[in-house]
């Protein structure tokens, strides 16, 4: 599998000729440029995982309502479960954006009202996460790393990208971004030091996302992370380009995937 680009990619990270770029970055330097291009003229959004998602993805979403956008979430969580996580400036815009609650497969979202949905590094933990039951955490999460499930279910990619298929209208765009490399259910630690699990995507779960019933792939992009610490990101071709490396409990993945995907009518 190779990577499929409209002959002038909407983002690109780096000047002609420059390889590395995001130096001690997350992926998030890749995530929220490359989907807020995609959102150019998009009025009816939808966003999944809106709650707890990066807040430089969040400052994109707002921003774009903001410019006049129509902002729906759906998730899991409210913000105001987490409200104290916003900053000050984007607090009341975070509060006020209309939320579905609850998970993306089953939640009352409208048919076909959306120009586009956007899932920013949240697919790959549907099916691990649920909303916590207790005040230590917004998730159900576990103490031990022994404790946390080592597998989930491959029709949950399949049934998550039929909601997105199903909330678009014709012609609208489904942004999608995920961790990639070695593949599996590989642990994450969270920042209260409690664990849990996420998908890692490879070359075969991938093709649940990019070969999607009802979808066209418009790109498809690749990126993975070079060197230890203050290490960078640079594009690679593929898949097979970020299956040398996990991000098995580390602060950050260690390769992304990107997908921008058309309803079709």
């Amino acid at each position: 599998m190779t990577a499929i680009r409209l002959s002038s990619p909407r983002w690109t990270p780096t000047a002609p000729g420059v390889a590395g770029f995001g130096f001690g970055k997350s992926e998030r330097c890749i995530e929220a440029p490359w989907a807020e291009t995609w959102l150019e003229g998009r009025r009816a959004i939808l966003d999944v995982g809106f709650a707890l998602s990066d807040l430089s993805w969040l400052r994109t979403l707002l921003g774009v309502r903001a410019a006049g956008a129509e902002l729906t979430a759906v998730d899991i969580i409210t913000p105001e479960r987490v409200a104290n996580r916003y900053p000050d400036d984007l607090r009341e815009a975070a509060l006020s954006t209309p939320v579905i609650h609850g998970d993306v497969r089953e939640a009352p979202v409208p048919a076909g009202a959306f120009d586009a949905v956007t899932c920013i590094s949240t697919i790959e933990h549907i099916g691990f996460d649920a909303a916590g039951s207790t005040p230590e955490s917004a998730f159900s999460r576990w103490r031990t790393l022994e404790e946390t499930p080592t597998e989930r279910d491959r029709q949950v990619t399949r049934d998550v990208v039929a909601a997105f298929a199903r909330a678009l209208k014709p012609g609208g765009i489904a942004l999608i971004s995920v961790p990639m490399g070695i593949g599996g259910a590989v642990p994450v630690r969270d920042s209260l030091g409690f664990y849990t699990r996420q998908l890692e995507y490879d070359a075969e779960t991938w093709r649940d996302i990019v070969d999607a019933p009802g979808f066209r792939l418009v790109e498809q992009r690749f990126f993975t992370w070079v060197g230890e610490g203050e290490g960078h990101w640079t594009e690679a071709a593929g898949p097979e380009g970020l299956a040398h490396q996990t991000a098995w409990l580390t602060p950050h993945a260690v390769g992304v995937a990107l997908a921008a995907l058309e309803r079709l009518p």
